[in-house]
């Protein structure tokens, strides 16, 4: 019976293997870089429903076996790094469920969703470390796992891994039938919800555009601040939703003027106004209100970090090009910098220069 057991776990390794294959080829990512990692979830349950080291090498060779296929430079393809990180991950989930085979033979049901939890964890946080390597600050990274629609995707995953742990005790592999139902659910609606963004995206930036034509100072100014801010701040390590609302808010940042054809008028203020009443930028708000220099003690640190980011952005824009000098009113620098933390400039202000940006006077 033991060696009919044994034999049996690599058979069984491979539909899970299989399963794996397909959702890291179709993997979704967002155009920032974040991945949704569905196959995690499918790993995470192969280490505990099959020998875990069978679970281990089938897990990074279904990885490598999508690297091979679509390359490091292919839209969307694993990066070597990926394979790395599933790797430390599963032997440290390995490990782990080693330490915790009594709890896990006595029937502890903790174990089960506290496992597979645990590998999510480390493969998504050494992912976004390792994404993160070459910006400031990377080891933010990891904290800002547990933020957002990250957290989130974590729980569902985990779940998920938990009830396919559950139903292989009766239905064996034909277990990952439901699972990989749900789990293409999963990355079906966060496509549907990246599309989304891109749609309101590219509607405001062609609001943006038209409004800026009667100014030919302003024209392309918008679209120019969105992609210094952009380079900005993934120099300094935000996540992708920070980025995404800081591509908002350079967009947005001159709203309130950017159709004036006369000289330009003391207008600030008027942007956060404007948006404000509009229900998927309301986190835009507070970014364009740090932008115009309004104090408020509910900035948080990411907030006055894009706000300062989008003003540096803008100045840049201005030295670079004459025409924008002229049209605008001020340095958006100065205002914001009433308001920033002086630690907070000075690490936005180096990510700048690291990546080359001719630099505004900034007092």
């Amino acid at each position: 019976m033991p060696e009919q057991t044994l034999a049996a776990f690599p058979v069984q390794a491979m539909f899970f293997g299989l399963a794996a294959v397909f959702f890291d080829f179709t993997d979704v990512r967002s155009p920032h870089g974040d991945c949704i990692y569905v196959a995690g979830a499918i790993i995470a349950a192969m280490l505990l429903c099959t020998d875990p080291l069978w679970a281990l090498i089938i897990g990074i060779a279904s990885l490598a076996l999508v690297w091979s296929v679509r390359g490091l430079s292919a839209p969307g393809g694993i990066a070597v790094t990926e394979i790395i990180t599933r790797a430390v991950a599963s032997v440290i989930t390995v490990g782990l469920i080693a330490v915790a085979d009594p709890m896990m033979s006595a029937g502890v049901p903790v174990a089960t969703i506290a496992i597979p939890l645990v590998f999510l964890v480390f493969e998504t946080g050494m992912q976004s470390l390792l994404n993160a390597s070459d910006t400031q600050y990377a080891w933010h990274s990891i904290v800002r796992i547990m933020d957002g629609h990250q957290a989130l995707l974590l729980m569902a995953k985990a779940s998920i891994a938990a009830l396919t742990v559950v139903l292989y005790g009766s239905m064996g592999a034909w277990a990952l039938v439901p699972v990989a139902a749900l789990l293409w659910l999963i990355r079906q609606s966060y496509l549907m919800l990246i599309e989304v963004r891109k749609m309101y995206r590219t509607t405001i930036s062609v609001l943006v555009d038209f409004a800026e034509m009667p100014n030919s100072g302003r024209v392309g100014h918008s679209d120019r601040v969105a992609a210094i801010a952009e380079a900005i701040g993934s120099r300094c390590g935000l996540s992708g939703d920070e980025l995404e609302r800081l591509n908002f808010a350079a967009l947005l940042h001159d709203v309130d003027r950017i159709a004036e054809t006369r000289a330009p008028v003391e207008s600030y203020g008027l942007a956060s106004q404007i948006i404000s009443g509009v229900d998927f930028l309301k986190k835009v708000v507070p970014v364009l209100e740090v932008v115009d220099g309004l104090r408020s003690e509910s900035f948080s640190e990411p907030e006055l970090i894009c706000g300062y980011i989008v003003a540096l952005a803008s100045d840049i824009d201005s030295v670079m090009r004459p025409e924008v000098r002229e049209a605008h009113a001020g340095r958006d620098t100065e205002r914001a910098g009433q308001i920033v933390p002086q630690n907070i400039s000075a690490r936005v202000v180096n990510a700048a220069a690291v990546l080359g940006y001719p630099l505004p006077r900034i007092d």
